[in-house]
């Protein structure tokens, strides 16, 4: 049984307005996390790179949409110029995976709070990641002949 601190049983109400409450702070918290990260990235960004390079600064925005809390297909649509000018497959294939969450609107039917489900959270990560490691290892791979 829930108890408060007077130790007088919670009613059902009180511990789901608790609840509520944690997951809109945790929410807030993941995006703060989020911009921060994002910003961390622009930093690391604006150290390595020259100012005039517009194509590097759709990865700040990527990281900070990749850790916000929620993703909706359209936020992508901001990262997409980036992705196109630096031809950065990664950002290309998170866009395209993203396409796989559109079927959790005709699930939800407006039926409560809207969840992902798992597989398709899976693909809409997983096609950018291993997008990503392919990406690196030929990168890679063509430094090792060169040198």
């Amino acid at each position: 049984m829930l108890t408060n601190r007077t130790q007088t049983p919670l009613r059902l109400e009180e511990s789901e307005a608790a609840s509520d409450r944690a997951m809109l702070v945790f929410q807030y918290l993941t995006a703060v996390v989020a911009v921060i990260a994002g910003l961390a990235v622009a930093l690391w960004i604006r150290r390595r790179r020259d100012r005039a390079d517009a194509w590097p600064w759709g990865w700040p925005l990527a990281v900070a949409l990749a850790l916000s809390p929620v993703i909706y297909p359209w936020y992508l649509l901001w990262v997409l110029p980036f992705a196109v000018l630096q031809r950065s497959l990664t950002l290309l294939a998170w866009t395209l995976s993203v396409m796989t969450i559109y079927p959790a609107w005709f699930l939800w039917s407006g039926s409560g709070a809207m969840t992902v489900p798992t597989p398709l959270w899976i693909v809409e990560f997983a096609v950018p990641f291993v997008t990503a490691v392919a990406v690196w290892s030929s990168v890679q791979g063509s430094r090792i002949v060169r040198e």
